[in-house]
């Protein structure tokens, strides 16, 4: 017999990924590296003087920190969303 808690846990999981998925598709992102100046993203060739970070994240990065950036207003605005490591 299996445990009803797991297997609701299970649906739950997987509807949730699913909603997820579907709400960052098409959101263009990209890795970044903090600098002195702002950020460099990995796929762009100039640094990014002046991102947007998302609340409560500027004071925390460090030159040299990893961020997941996402591009809005058309590829005119640079957010750093996060700071990404290897676990």
């Amino acid at each position: 017999m299996s445990d009803p808690f797991s297997e609701l846990a299970d649906t739950i999981d997987r509807h949730v990924g699913k909603r997820s998925k579907s709400a960052t598709l098409g959101i263009p992102s990209v890795l970044g590296t903090i600098t002195s100046s702002g950020v460099k993203l990995d796929d762009f060739k100039h640094p990014i003087t002046d991102p947007l970070y998302s609340q409560g994240l500027r004071s925390t990065l460090r030159n040299g920190d990893r961020v997941l950036c996402v591009l809005v207003n058309g590829g005119n605005d640079t957010v750093i969303v996060c700071a990404v490591a290897r676990s």
